[in-house]
């Protein structure tokens, strides 16, 4: 009887300290992974206040409402890693931390979508704009030839490149 008692309390204390182990792991991971978080989206978010001038210079509403409609999914990836970060300051479990950076990371990816497409409206822009600005002859002289210069280092890199794993 005294032998199955200091075999049960053995055996509940040592679940109780392994359960304490591996949380404690999965939590330094989940740290980690809030951390790497943290580093894309403050990457991100000195992206976005670089493109914020180029939006606002051009005095035009729409690519004004643009810009703040993309602002939106970076506010909203900041309140997502807010609040991965109180859960794992409350030490919820391990289950809520994942499904609280599942929401972290979808949000930074929509954010990193709309900052592409910021991009890919301000260059279609900047094109119009050196188009009528400098006229249709010089702009695309100077287009096709800078395409036609990263065409051939391109394909001179895959030659290169196909060269060596041949």
């Amino acid at each position: 009887m005294i032998i199955s008692t200091i075999v049960v309390v053995a055996y509940v204390g040592f679940n109780v300290v392994s359960s304490d182990l591996t949380g404690g792991v999965s939590s330094g991971a989940q740290y980690d992974q809030l951390n790497e978080l943290k580093s894309e989206y403050s990457s991100l978010e000195s992206k976005f206040e670089d493109m914020k001038s180029n939006y606002y210079i051009q005095n035009n509403p729409d690519l004004q409402q643009k810009y703040v409609d993309a602002e939106v999914y970076l506010v909203q990836a900041k309140n997502n890693l807010d609040n991965v970060d109180s859960a794992l300051s409350i030490d919820a479990s391990s289950e809520e931390v994942d499904s609280r950076m599942e929401e972290a990371k979808v949000s930074l990816k929509q954010a990193k979508k709309a900052y592409n497409s910021l991009w890919l409206i301000l260059m279609i822009v900047i094109f119009f704009f050196f188009f009528f600005f400098f006229g249709g002859f010089f702009f695309f002289f100077f287009f096709f030839f800078f395409w036609w210069c990263f065409y051939f280092i391109f394909d001179f890199i895959l030659l290169v490149f196909w060269s060596f794993k041949a």
